[in-house]
């Protein structure tokens, strides 16, 4: 079982007011931002990882703090979708939805190491 936090201070999510392309600049921004304070403040090699889970028409996106104990980080953005039962996950629950993830991002991507 593990604790939802919400992201750090200083790191904001985007504001919708902005034009398409740049919202997806400042979520991806967004995204590596809390990716690299994970990985500067949690601990293990999954600190840093992002794990999405389907919701509605969307996702609800959480960064890995730590795996032992388990912490993640609601990334609130785009929908800002939440996974009802986020807090009843185990640490092996995420590395198997992380271990999925890379093995579905890696079957489609280009022979030159880029996504499809």
């Amino acid at each position: 079982m593990g604790k939802v936090y919400a992201p750090p201070k200083g790191i904001t999510p985007p504001s919708f007011r902005l034009e398409r392309d740049d919202y997806n600049k400042a979520c991806n921004k967004y995204e590596k931002d809390i990716q690299d304070w994970c990985r500067l403040h949690g601990s293990g090699t999954q600190a840093g990882k992002l794990v999405r889970f389907q919701v509605a028409d969307g996702y609800a996106v959480y960064a890995v703090v730590s795996l032992k104990p388990l912490k993640l980080i609601h990334l609130d953005h785009i929908d800002g979708y939440q996974q009802p039962y986020i807090e009843r996950l185990t640490a092996k629950d995420i590395q198997d939805r992380i271990k999925s993830e890379e093995a579905f991002t890696k079957m489609f991507k280009k022979k030159n190491g880029t996504p499809a």
